[in-house]
């Protein structure tokens, strides 16, 4: 009876545990249980690279559908969307493929039209994208300016490192010492004239004195009104002096201020000019930048590798995983967590721990002869067989695998629960359904672990699982297991880590 209510205990502990994960699941990603109802709409892209059939839709901010299907048309990709009832989508809305978060999950972003009174329908597709936002904008640009840099990196190659540029450079210091003596014959034809024009000032100087001396009565009259005019004047300097007076402080400032600009200002000119100066002697990155065709070459190849990795960097999918068997045989349950990571589509390594709360006892036979009633005359000799059992200790084992995918199926192999092995699977229905074949720990003495299994995967988060474990041990009957788990992709550990609040430093 003891036992009982323990088990019973253990039992309603693991439901509640497992109850509690997926209403915080559910929480976090707005997921609904079953197939949702709703429209289908569609949109033609260039790429649908990183989109899959749980890609989100959303408008405002807010979830109102999902990616459901990628079809090739022409060249380009129809991507369909399933849209929720009752979301209404202006007839004119436009669509970007966005990206968010460090890992860049994708997503797609419906930016509402004006709203008239016609919404779109099922069927109707939405207009041509014209470009990419988040990080795929970032790298778009990232792009542009270092094609635009190679631009003028091999411009100023072109005008300033090669012969002709140099010729153009000589030509231009020749034209100006052609110009200079070509002022200086001008000045020597034309002296005779300068002395022309000379004579000419002392005339006209001559003319005004003889104008003066005819109108002295009113240059007398002129003077006259002199102190008035310099009363006048001196009623405009104290007027003058009291608004200098009262804005004394901010006057000096002022000055203060110009002094100062004027001497950064020389310095950022000194500056300048010594750059120049060094750019011009190949001296320093940006000398050797435009003189140098091997640094401009290394510049180029450093772009075009850091595009490289941003775009390996966005094709990565990571997706975590929880699985818990529950062995009905003996009442244990036995926990996987995973970490798989996944650079290309016919590819993935996968990382794990194993938690084995029952570990398997091995068992050997052996005979031995045993002598009966030594010493006497009914002395007789038998055989006896020994059974020996040792107990492995291990129960947290690790897993590090390496799998490829040929269409359907997956072939992987490398350490499976701390020893070597090999696994086989076969996908089925959109990927929501595999089976999974295991072998493993071929040195055992009770024969190497087989394992078979199958999981079935909903409502986008969910697994359940069921199967046979060890079904070829010759000393105890196969395992029979029960369970479930959670796994989550890089678009759900890209919004959980967005939700997580960050403290302020």
């Amino acid at each position: 009876m003891n036992r009982f209510t323990l088990e019973m205990k253990v039992g309603v502990f693991f439901v509640g545990i497992f109850i509690l994960i997926a209403w915080i699941s559910l929480k976090l990603g707005n997921y609904e249980l079953g197939a949702s109802k709703g429209f289908t709409i569609s949109v033609l892209l260039d790429s649908a690279a990183g989109l899959n059939e749980e890609t989100p839709v959303l408008m405002a901010g807010l979830r109102i559908g999902q990616v459901m299907d990628r079809k090739l048309e022409n060249g380009k990709a129809r991507v369909f969307m399933k849209i929720n009832y009752g979301s209404q989508i202006p007839v004119g809305s436009t669509i970007d493929v966005m990206s968010r978060g460090f890992l860049g999950a994708k997503y797609l972003e419906i930016a509402p039209g004006q709203f008239t009174g016609n919404i779109m329908k099922n069927g109707d597709s939405f207009p041509v994208p014209k470009g990419a936002g988040g990080l795929d904008a970032v790298t778009a640009q990232a792009a542009a300016i270092g094609e635009d840099l190679k631009a003028v990196t091999a411009t100023l190659k072109e005008v300033f490192g090669s012969e002709e540029g140099k010729a153009r450079l000589n030509g231009i210091f020749a034209n100006f010492g052609t110009i200079s003596q070509s002022i200086a014959d001008q000045m020597e034809e034309n002296r005779a004239q300068i002395h022309q024009i000379i004579k000419s000032v002392e005339a006209v100087t001559k003319a005004m004195a003889y104008v003066a001396s005819q109108n002295q009565e009113n240059m007398s009259r002129t003077l006259a009104a002199f102190p008035e005019i310099a009363e006048h004047m001196a009623d405009i300097s104290r007027r003058l002096n009291l608004i200098l007076a009262a804005n004394e402080k901010d006057m000096d400032k002022a000055i203060g201020n110009l002094a100062e600009s004027t001497e950064k200002l020389n310095s950022a000119m000194g500056s300048v000019s010594e750059i120049m100066r060094k750019v011009d002697a190949g001296e320093g990155a940006a000398g050797k930048l435009i003189s140098d065709r091997e640094t401009a070459e290394k510049l180029t190849d450093a772009l075009d590798g850091l595009n490289d990795f941003v775009q390996r960097a966005r094709r990565l999918k990571t997706e975590l995983n929880y699985r818990g068997e529950y062995q009905m045989n003996s009442g244990d349950l036995k926990s996987y967590l995973n970490l798989k990571i996944q650079p290309k589509y016919d590819k993935y390594y996968m990382i794990g721990i194993v938690d084995d709360p029952s570990p398997d006892p091995s068992k050997s036979d052996s005979t031995s002869t045993v002598t009966l009633n030594p010493g006497t005359p009914n002395e007789r000799t038998t055989v006896k067989e020994v059974h020996s059992e040792r107990t492995n200790d291990q129960e947290i084992k690790v897993s590090a695998q390496i799998a490829k995918r040929w269409h359907d199926f997956v072939f992987r192999g490398g350490i499976l629960e701390s020893t070597g092995g090999v696994g086989a699977e076969y996908w089925a229905f959109n990927d929501h359904f595999n089976l999974n074949f295991e072998a493993y720990d071929f040195g055992a003495d009770t024969n190497p672990k087989l394992k078979g299994y199958a999981n079935f995967l909903f409502a986008q988060h969910f697994q359940v699982t069921t199967g046979f474990d060890d079904f070829i041990n010759k000393y105890r009957d196969p395992t029979f297991f029960v369970g479930g788990g959670l796994y989550f992709s890089d678009d759900d550990l890209s919004l959980l880590f967005t939700r997580i609040p960050m403290p302020n430093l």
